[in-house]
């Protein structure tokens, strides 16, 4: 897959949007179907992973680092988070 710049951050021309792992388009996958598709996205070429602590209260940002921990070094991942949430301090 063809590599980008952004700023000084090498990443691939597509991401993957991770936010329907947890809520969003209908039910939930099974949490090893959506690891394996993580990492078949990896292997793929893509290093570009974007989350959000709003994604499933958390639980996106999780299963896309517990999926894609081996691989760590070798990925961006892009989160953000909402300003109400309760877990800001």
């Amino acid at each position: 897959m063809k590599q980008r710049i952004l700023g000084n951050i090498k990443v691939s021309s597509v991401g993957y949007g991770c936010m329907g792992l947890s809520h969003g388009y209908g039910s939930q996958p099974e949490r090893s179907t959506s690891v394996q598709l993580l990492n078949h996205a990896f292997e793929q070429g893509c290093t570009h992973f974007d989350t959000a602590e709003s994604y499933g209260d958390g639980h996106n940002e999780s299963l896309v680092g517990e999926a894609l921990r081996a691989v760590r070094p070798q990925i961006v991942i892009a989160t953000k988070f909402r300003i109400e949430s309760p877990r800001i301090i």
